[in-house]
């Protein structure tokens, strides 16, 4: 029962898992994406196997809503139509436009407001009330007025790169991780309930890395090299180091940062000759697959993990790329 999760519904599971209801519901559905067996997830989360299958079917027919509980038959609504929609009509505004000076409504704050207008409601129906008419609490997303013009222009050739590749080339995508401070950093973790795990706010670092790393989707690997600074020197040396590990024309796609075009770089293209940059559109990491090796290698390789020096820090970065190209990742 395998399950293969967008980077969306990635980010909504894990919020999800703060929802001390549906919590272990969205547990099941990692475990499920990560490849565990129902038998194995059961034992983890201590259910039964029927039920964690019951989950995973729910998720596959429904996706994030199959997590919720379905609605059940109960009595009829204490608030009519009207009054409902005039709560949503008035937390969709800003207190300030009624005359309260505050940006945002807080529960209480429109549980008051709304007794002043003769409605008589608790918070938790005050909650149920605001689900039910489709509004959540978000953050604003952050959105870039000015999109590259040539979006889908570049989007259309670096798919055609991956889904025709050249004869006698490499396709690589390219970015950097860092400076990262050598330190002790948190993360997600298996904890009892019982027990705590902390980091420290203000640990002294013990100097800082770059990593460099480059990804060949049609052979998935990765090449990876650290540097204490992230210059043209610095990448200059690892287009060097890249075409020493690689035969053939190599397709570099990365994005638009000034060092990648510096002159030292353009000099050292015209040395090397078989090297190709393929820039992706402004503001558009999502076109950059090497940002997803680039998570997993900050949950896998930085979180829960205290470096002691950046040998250390180097020596285990390269151990987990020699692992993830030895295809033993899981």
């Amino acid at each position: 029962m395998d399950i293969k999760l967008t980077r969306k519904q990635l980010n909504e599971i894990w919020f999800l898992r703060k929802d001390k209801k549906i919590a272990y519901r969205a547990e099941i559905i990692l475990l499920a994406s990560e490849g565990y067996k129902p038998k194995d997830i059961a034992e983890i989360v201590e259910l039964s196997k029927p039920n964690v299958i019951k989950w995973i079917k729910r998720f596959k027919e429904k996706g994030i809503e199959g997590l919720y509980d379905k609605k059940r038959r109960g009595r009829k609504p204490k608030f009519k139509d009207e009054i409902r929609k005039k709560i949503a009509k008035i937390i969709q505004k800003t207190p300030r436009e009624h005359g309260i000076p505050v940006a945002t409504w807080s529960i209480r704050l429109l549980k008051a407001f709304l007794e002043k207008q003769g409605i008589e409601i608790s918070r938790a129906r005050l909650h149920q009330i605001i689900r039910e008419e489709g509004i959540t609490w978000r953050k604003a997303k952050m959105e870039i007025k000015k999109k590259d013009k040539e979006y889908a222009k570049k989007k259309l050739r670096i798919l055609k790169l991956i889904k025709e590749k050249p004869p006698y080339s490499v396709v690589f995508f390219f970015d950097e991780k860092g400076p990262v401070g050598i330190k002790k950093f948190g993360g997600y973790a298996w904890i009892k309930k019982d027990c705590t795990k902390s980091v420290p706010i203000n640990q002294k670092t013990k100097g800082k890395l770059c990593f460099f790393v480059a990804y060949d989707p049609h052979n998935d690997k990765i090449v990876c090299k650290s540097y204490e600074r992230k210059t043209s020197v610095e990448f200059v040396d690892f287009l060097h180091y890249l075409s020493s590990k690689t035969k053939g024309t190599i397709y570099l796609i990365l994005d638009n940062c000034p060092t990648h075009y510096a002159k030292r770089v353009r000099e050292a293209l015209d040395r090397i000759k078989r090297i190709v940059f393929i820039p992706t559109a402004k503001y558009a990491p999502e076109m950059n697959w090497v940002e997803r090796k680039l998570l997993d290698m900050q949950r896998q390789v930085f979180d829960n993990t205290e470096f002691e020096s950046s040998e250390d820090m180097a020596r285990k970065v390269y151990e987990w790329v020699e692992w993830y190209n030895s295809g033993k990742m899981v």
